[in-house]
């Protein structure tokens, strides 16, 4: 009789307790460790209602993703490594597999997150972080021969299993410089780096 009580209460006590335990390896983010991530963030620099830099857009329709970034993507892959996140770049084993349409770039850093979390699973990611930066040239200060711009951040972080938005941030930041593209590059740097720390911190309250 003793024996079968101590069976029924194990069992009671592991049906409260296996439950907790299945979620938890079920979950696609491990709480052990901090997300796996993908960041794709296009810039532009607009002067007088033309594009004369698309970073993303000038690239070739089908490349090997992790050619090289833009200076979004650095400044944003610094903020998640300085906080210990594995970021998911260069390293790629097999090029072939590494192709990917610059179509669907565009598009997932355009606001589609279908195909955001699609390229995230494609590459084994658990976050990926989209958006656009784009700087336009601004009024330049009387009597200076230095062109001035300023830029506009907005960025997103998707979860990859669940499509889910879990922080969104954006920035702005302005810069002059000897010509509008190195004004526009300078003010993209402004409104990123902020922006970067500020959604890696989000990120961290959200997913432990």
């Amino acid at each position: 009789m003793k024996l079968l009580n101590c069976l029924l209460a194990f069992w009671l006590i592991s049906g409260c307790i296996t439950p907790p335990l299945l979620a938890q390896e079920s979950s696609g983010l491990s709480p052990q460790t901090k997300p796996v991530v993908m960041i794709m963030i296009n810039e532009q620099i607009w002067v007088e209602n033309q594009v004369i830099y698309d970073y993303y857009g000038n690239l070739s329709k089908v490349m090997n993703i992790w050619t090289s970034v833009s200076q979004a993507d650095t400044t944003f892959t610094s903020a998640f490594l300085e906080k210990g996140f594995k970021v998911i770049g260069s390293g790629v084993p097999n090029t072939t597999k590494g192709k990917v349409s610059r179509d669907d770039m565009l598009k997932a850093m355009e606001g589609d997150d279908l195909t955001s979390t699609y390229l995230g699973n494609y590459l084994k990611a658990d976050l990926v972080i989209v958006g656009q930066v784009v700087a336009r040239g601004v009024t330049p200060l009387s009597n200076s021969r230095q062109k001035s711009a300023r830029a506009n951040l907005n960025v997103r972080a998707v979860r990859v299993d669940t499509g889910e938005i879990i922080a969104v941030a954006s920035g702005q930041g302005t810069a002059a410089a000897i010509d509008e593209i190195s004004a526009g590059v300078d003010a993209i740097k402004r409104a990123t780096k902020v922006t970067a720390e500020k959604l890696v911190s989000t990120i961290i309250d959200k997913v432990p």
